[in-house]
């Protein structure tokens, strides 16, 4: 059994596959985006405790 898909019906198809790619893209790219910047945040909380804890240090002394 062959299918044959007509002109209409093939464009009418890649588009509803390029939009789920494209969905699926953004979808990616926001969920790498917060863990980006969550680790970021961690990281900058991280520095900013070891720069607080060489003050207290310079402080004590």
């Amino acid at each position: 059994m062959r299918v044959i898909l007509t002109i209409p019906e093939f464009i009418g198809f890649s588009l509803i596959v390029a939009f789920l790619i494209l969905l699926a893209i953004s979808i990616l790219y926001t969920d790498i985006s917060k863990l980006v910047a969550k680790r970021k945040l961690n990281d900058k909380a991280r520095l900013e405790s070891v720069q607080g804890d060489k003050e207290l240090e310079l402080l004590r002394n």
